[in-house]
């Protein structure tokens, strides 16, 4: 399952951390948009940094992802490309049922990203693409 999602920003920073999470993911800044078509295939999301090691929130908070996910971001002047790979030992397990905007995906996989752009750990921008 392949999410991918571009988010025109103006003077991004950094995503904060919580406390206890000390990760750190640097953008690859790219001179020429990528194509956003649903595949990592440009050279630039090869040469990305990924990130992988992600917990789970649900069931088990902080337990290991019971699945790999890497996410690779880029930047240009004009935007935040954020590349999602989601890997699933059982593809036809894939709980995807909403296609409503703007609806909550509680019962869907899912991914989540929240932009705290403040770094205050109090006020974000908050995007979820389920596999749909």
């Amino acid at each position: 399952m392949l999410v991918l999602a571009a988010v025109a920003v103006a003077g991004a920073r950094p995503a904060a951390q919580t406390p206890a999470a000390t990760k750190t993911l640097r953008a690859q800044r790219i001179t020429t948009p990528v194509r956003v078509h649903g595949v990592l295939d440009d050279p630039a999301w090869q040469q990305a940094e990924a990130i992988s090691d992600f917990v789970q929130q649900d069931p088990h908070v902080n337990e290991p992802a019971s699945e790999r996910t890497e996410v690779r971001v880029l930047v240009d002047r004009e935007a935040v490309y954020l590349g999602f790979v989601c890997h699933d030992s059982d593809p036809h397990g894939v709980i995807a049922r909403e296609l409503r905007r703007d609806n909550p995906f509680d019962s869907d996989d899912h991914v989540e990203i929240l932009l705290d752009t403040f770094h205050d750990h109090r006020r974000a921008y908050a995007f979820f693409s389920n596999p749909l």
